[in-house]
């Protein structure tokens, strides 16, 4: 089902799939996608992580990504600054197996 962006985020934070009208901001329940770039994650606590892929902490994407994050951000437990690689969904299929 299609919903608002922060559907897809609400729908992240209790473990549910989910797609935007759009299909920009999706989420599997576990991770959350900005396009196919990983922006939030699910930690072994159940807690709801967000990476900071903002202008002010040197990990831009783009404007679309950034107003992600900001959603994200306002219901994630925590989050965390963009350090090495970038994940993205088919990286977590690779890792996946």
């Amino acid at each position: 089902m299609r919903v608002k962006n922060i559907n897809v985020i609400n729908n992240w934070t209790k473990g549910q799939k989910s797609r935007s009208h759009t299909g920009n901001l999706s989420t599997d329940g576990v991770f959350l996608f900005s396009y196919n770039l990983v922006i939030g994650w699910t930690n072994a606590s159940g807690e709801k992580v967000v990476t900071l892929y903002t202008a002010p902490n040197n990990g831009f994407k783009s404007m679309t990504t950034s107003r992600h994050v900001g959603y994200a951000k306002r219901e994630a437990n925590s989050s965390e600054l963009p350090l090495g690689a970038e994940m993205t969904k088919s990286s977590i299929e690779v890792m996946a197996g």
